[in-house]
């Protein structure tokens, strides 16, 4: 039954199109736009430093608001598998933790892919950009940053939609579904140009932000904006960014375990009217 069950998300995930035009190809042409149009009056001859500074934080930017993306999708599909899933955890040997452990699974191997284009497509575009090799500095470090961060936005969102069908209001499901997306965009934007204490850390979305910054680029996060980070007298270790996405992420798992076993999901009658 998980065997089969995995098989058939990946399968749902990878042949979704709004998936890949949401969350690669368009965060694509922003990290293009970021390479080519809003480093027009950046000189060419500046010090490496900084040009890993300006594509770390591209790339981490632009990972999260793919994830985000990616999230609206995790939503939907546990809205309309709601009731089904019902059934399943009743009458067969699939239970909630199990049930939810393949889903945790599959999100993962989906959200790997994108990380990977990702993070190959801003390497390259970058390093052509100003002929300098511009490959991340902590890899091994970078990639499990950018699973905690596809972890986080999955728990996310799965606690959000399952908040919402164990209230039974899925004339909400529109928003929940785009909510990550929202509540990331000025957080990160903030980030980059303002001085926000210690949000940075108690913020889970800015958490994940600094860590694939700091693994991308090699530069520590500033306590400030991440634009003045090469100016920066005090930095930020990056194991309270480690606690603080750990702390969200196993809060939100054990929320999202309960949140299954009461839903009792959503009636195709109810489905047509939203």
């Amino acid at each position: 039954m998980s065997i089969l069950l995995l098989k058939m998300f990946l399968k749902q995930m990878f042949r979704n199109p709004y998936a890949w035009g949401w969350g690669f190809f368009f965060v694509s042409f922003w990290l293009i736009m970021g390479a080519y149009i809003f480093s027009l009056e950046m000189p060419t001859d500046l010090p490496a430093e900084i040009y890993f500074s300006y594509t770390g934080s591209w790339f981490s930017m632009s990972l999260v608001y793919s994830f985000s993306a990616l999230a609206v999708g995790i939503v939907e599909s546990a809205y309309h598998s709601s009731f089904s899933l019902r059934y399943l955890t009743k009458y067969s040997t699939l239970d909630s933790k199990r049930y939810y452990l393949v889903s945790i699974i599959s999100t993962m191997v989906f959200f790997s892919v994108f990380s990977i284009l990702l993070g190959v497509e801003t390497s390259s575009i970058y390093s052509f950009r100003f002929g300098v090799q511009l490959i991340p500095k902590k890899p091994f470090e970078l990639t499990l940053a950018s699973i905690l961060s596809a972890l986080f936005i999955y728990v996310l969102s799965s606690s959000v939609a399952y908040l919402i069908l164990v209230l039974k209001k899925p004339r909400l499901i529109v928003f929940a579904s785009f909510l990550p997306l929202v509540i990331s965009y000025p957080l990160l934007f903030f980030q980059l140009y303002v001085d926000i204490g210690y949000v940075v850390v108690l913020s889970p979305f800015n958490a994940v932000n600094s860590l694939l910054y700091h693994y991308y680029s090699g530069i520590s996060v500033p306590r400030g904006p991440i634009i003045k980070s090469m100016q920066a007298s005090a930095v930020i270790n990056p194991s309270y960014f480690w606690a603080s996405l750990i702390s969200w992420i196993f809060s939100l798992s054990m929320l999202n375990v309960i949140l299954i076993g009461r839903q009792k999901g959503i009636s195709i009658e109810e489905l047509r009217q939203v």
